[in-house]
């Protein structure tokens, strides 16, 4: 053989066996020499020296770590995060090395955070901790021996502050003797039947959950050991689960790297959790079981799932915490399925427009296709001949030319509505014949209408503009561009909620038939062209303007934005990343068409909106603008269109059930000020000199009178911060009424103090359901019922004005206090606090305050300590329910901050408290 032959057939055959020693190194890891003898039993220097040197990741093995790594964070971090790791341990496990580095190459590569790595218990201190986010327990068996007392409740409170703990496999291989360390982990390590040497089958629990992101949305197999827990340390009731073992697969209970000797603890029926999160105080926790092979560190699915777990710990991806057994019981065990109806209009229009009944059974093929909501929907052609079909409907979609569908049946629909059945109107739907059916049957369900003489309907490109913080944008990237025939200067209700708005560019508008002068007139600024309404009963209604081109179905952002609105109409809560929705295929957006004449075949991938516009814009228009109709009078009260000053307003004014709604911005444009009477030692700038002696008596400043600026917001650490100066007494006032809710914030005291209080403790106060006039007490607040805020005292209770409530007592001396097994007795006067404790002064404290009707639940870092039951008010015509109102928070002669103030809805109270409710 000739020498350039020989070099062929050597390169030939060491490729050929090149291929499967990398296939082995990614399947099994690279090879080495025994450890030594009796290693994992040795003292933890020795130990950790083999774990970082015999152990530590090969060249190769960082290699395939780095070709795994996602490209970038899920979320970008609200601020510059830092995570401390530790790994110290009893039972070692030969991946902790591999671990460290997939951590710090996470880091490294999407910037969600940066990470110290550490196995001193001594960084456990309260004062260490401060400077972090989260912490990340990597396969620490038994970490918590290794910590003392001190350092145990450290943990603790830093968690339930509102910060985050990670748990890697044997993180729960831990807390045997310390309940309270179990019940933050989940769960506590009993036996591994599915050993490291085996294949397993695990399934995904809420596929469209954003913590299950990485497994799109399919269960999977994996090499890796997965554990059983002690029977009682683990609960459904407490977690939510998001891996757990598919106990139906013959391989999770027979084969290769089964083990015998744990069978027993392996139930075909049994419940195997792997990946779960809850809640701690405000602190979240994020476990999962993957992590005991090296090869577990480069699985790209893996690597995805720590990162979206670690950034869930860290507060910046949120996700649903409810416990799966509350979430089984309130979607699939107890709740009904959730039937959607869609009324579709005859065939009008081109081929490829007003395709009423395509486009519904296109969105209900996707309704019908979802996992994780209660849906089932059905396309009715026009009005159904037995509309008792109606009478279970969760929401209606009536999608048609005008009212040509439901002219005739408008006292059912209002019927309906009244009995709680959503509604939402489409595209032409949303005109009806005649104005006077919409300001009867329109405004009172869907909050709106096109009415002829006031609306326009050009074709024109839209950049949709979702509202930020509504349910109805979540999975939805805006702008969304569109062209479509959107209708604008709509008739709204008060109460209208834009959904989704954008300006029209005269540039890219062709006018139609229906043009007059508030066309012009909108030019440059925001319309509303989705909107949504709520009853006070809760029953919600929407509109949408757009729809007149079946193409735009297959637009992603428009289809996802409308079958959110759908399902909020429907009164469920729309997934954190919105209605799943696959791609529309070319097939799917071309079947069930109208047979009309001249049938166009839509083409996917579809034009640019801005390409589609031109043809329409060097056609010339073929009829003038239509006269205005003549003015009808409307009452004010029921009536006006949503202006672009509105919007804002509009939307910050509601909270979505069980999201959280920020309360604070630099304008505090969400509240109003009443400041109260100056102390004679205030002196205020072109102001006469006060001569009240305690801050109580005189004449007060007023409502938004605040030249002192003693209520500011200042940016600090990423955080708004609201400045409470405590200058004068004042109270900073929601502009809108809460009830039923969680209303939580972080607070800390200053070291300024004001007369008349100089010599007294520092004070302050938030104020729950406050109503009536400003001033009634002390001339500065109004009616409520005060979560007190002084040093030392944060969580007692103060009725204010008349406001009561009963609360379980116990007396020591003239001490009156909340316990929860005291003798329940009306709460006037001045209440202590039960068990609580504060944190040093210039400290963050958080404070949570639930109430759900007439009782609210005071829990400080933590812990509660405060119950007040029956919540009334005194009235010149008897006592009264207090179950609602603003919320105020006090200036008190102290200077003091509040922070993350946030606010969500709330049906019932936490699980864990409702113990003290008996």
């Amino acid at each position: 053989m000739k020498r350039p032959a020989l070099l062929l057939a050597l390169i030939t055959l060491t490729a050929f066996i090149a291929i499967p020693v990398l296939a082995n190194l990614e399947k099994f890891g690279a090879q080495r020499s025994p450890a030594p003898k009796g290693w994992t039993k040795f003292d933890w220097p020795q130990k950790k020296e083999i774990l970082m040197g015999h152990f530590a990741p090969t060249t190769q093995e960082l290699a395939l770590i780095d070709q795994a790594l996602p490209a970038k964070a899920t979320r970008k971090p609200k601020k510059d995060r830092r995570i401390l790791l530790f790994y110290k341990c009893n039972y070692p496990h030969a991946s902790i090395a591999t671990g460290i580095a997939a951590f710090e190459k996470l880091a490294a590569k999407t910037k969600a955070y940066s990470i110290d790595v550490t196995d001193d218990p001594a960084n456990f201190s309260t004062a260490n901790l401060s400077n972090y986010d989260a912490v990340l327990l990597n396969n620490s068996v038994d970490w918590e021996t290794f910590l003392s007392n001190d350092q145990r409740e450290s943990l603790m409170e830093f968690l339930k502050s509102g910060k985050g703990l990670i748990g890697i496999h044997s993180a729960a291989d831990a807390c045997k003797d310390w309940k309270p360390g179990a019940a933050v982990i989940g769960g506590v390590f009993k036996s591994h039947p599915w050993t490291a040497s085996g294949t397993w089958a695990f399934q995904i629990e809420s596929p469209l959950h954003p913590l299950n992101a990485a497994w799109n949305g399919k269960g999977d197999l994996i090499r890796d050991e997965v554990y059983h827990y002690r029977p009682g340390t683990f609960s459904r009731e407490r977690s939510r689960v998001l891996l757990s073992l598919d106990m139906s697969k013959t391989r999770n209970l027979v084969g290769q790297g089964f083990s015998s000797r744990n069978a027993a603890d392996a139930d075909p029926n049994g419940d195997y959790p792997m990946a779960w999160i809850h809640e701690v105080g405000q602190g979240r926790v994020f476990y999962t079981n993957l992590g005991h092979n090296n090869t577990t560190y480069w699985n790209p699915k893996v690597l995805q799932h720590y990162l979206d777990g670690i950034q869930y710990a860290l507060g910046d991806l949120p996700a649903d915490a409810t416990p799966s057994a509350s979430l089984k019981n309130i979607l699939t065990k107890q709740a009904p399925v959730k039937k959607i109806i869609f009324l579709a209009g005859k065939k009008s229009h081109a081929s490829g427009d007003h395709e009423y009944r395509a486009g519904s059974l296109l969105l209900a093929n996707r309704l019908n296709a979802q996992t994780d909501l209660p849906i089932q929907a059905e396309v009715i052609s026009g009005w159904p001949e037995d509309d008792s079909v109606l009478d279970d409907a969760s929401s209606i979609v009536i999608y048609c030319d005008s009212d040509s569908v439901v002219r005739k049946n408008y006292e059912k629909l209002i019927e309906l509505s009244n009995q709680g059945t959503g509604l939402i109107f489409m595209h032409f739907g949303v005109h009806p014949k005649k104005p006077e059916d919409g300001q009867k049957y329109y405004l009172p369900t869907i909050g709106g209408f096109m009415e002829t003489g006031l609306s326009v309907n050009p074709h024109w490109v839209a950049d949709l503009s979702a509202a930020k913080g509504h349910p109805i944008s979540r999975g939805v990237e805006t702008p969304v561009k569109v062209l479509d025939e959107f209708y604008y200067n709509m008739r709204f209700a008060n109460q209208a909620i834009p959904l989704a708005t954008a300006i029209p560019d005269q540039n890219k508008l062709k006018p139609i038939n229906l043009w007059n002068k508030n066309g012009p007139a909108g030019f440059g600024k925001p319309q509303t062209l989705l909107w949504g309404f709520e009853k006070p009963d809760g029953t919600r209604g929407a509109g949408y303007t757009g729809g007149h081109y079946h193409r735009n179905w297959a637009i992603d952002g428009v289809r996802t934005m409308i079958l959110n609105t759908i399902v909020w109409t429907a009164g469920l809560e729309v997934p954190e990343g919105g209605v799943k929705s696959k791609k529309v295929t070319e097939k799917e957006i071309n079947a069930n068409l109208d047979n009309k004449p001249n049938m166009k075949k839509i083409k996917l991938p579809l034009p640019s909106p801005d390409e589609l516009i031109k043809p329409m814009l060097s056609k010339p228009e073929k009829k003038e603008p239509q006269k205005e109709a003549p003015k009808k009078k409307t009452q004010k009260t029921a009536a006006h269109s949503v202006k672009s000053s509105k919007i804002k307003a509009t939307i910050v004014k509601k909270v979505t059930p069980g999201k959280w709604h920020l309360l604070l911005d630099q304008n505090l444009t969400q509240w109003d000020t009443w400041m109260g009477v100056p102390h004679k030692s205030v002196k205020i700038p072109g102001h006469p000199t006060s001569i009240s002696g305690d801050g109580t008596t005189g004449t007060p400043l007023g409502l938004n009178n605040d030249p002192l600026k003693v209520f500011s917001v200042i940016e600090q650490d990423g955080h708004s911060i609201l400045k409470i100066t405590g200058e004068i007494y004042g109270g900073l006032t929601s502009k809108q009424e809460f009830e039923n809710y969680h209303l939580t914030m972080q607070f800390k005291w200053g070291d300024q103090k004001w007369a008349p209080r100089l010599n007294s403790k520092r004070d302050s106060g938030v104020l729950i359901h406050s109503v009536g006039k400003h001033g009634v007490f002390w001339n500065v607040w109004k009616r409520s019922l005060e979560c007190q805020v002084q040093e030392g005292d944060i969580g007692d209770f103060i009725g204010l004005a008349g406001a009561l409530a009963d609360i379980r007592l116990a007396t020591e001396g003239k001490k009156r206090s909340w316990s929860p097994k005291g003798k329940l007795a009306p709460g006037d006067g001045y209440i202590h606090h039960g068990p609580s404790s504060e944190r040093p002064h210039r400290e963050w404290n958080t404070i949570d305050i639930y109430t759900v009707g007439d009782t609210i639940i005071h829990v400080i870092n933590g812990k509660v300590n405060m119950v007040l039951l029956n919540t009334r008010q005194k009235t010149p015509h008897g006592p009264a329910p207090l179950i609602k109102g603003q919320i105020q928070i006090q200036s008190e002669a102290a200077e003091c901050y509040y922070r993350d103030l946030k606010i969500r809805r709330l049906q019932e109270f936490p699980q864990g408290y409702q113990k003290f409710l008996k």
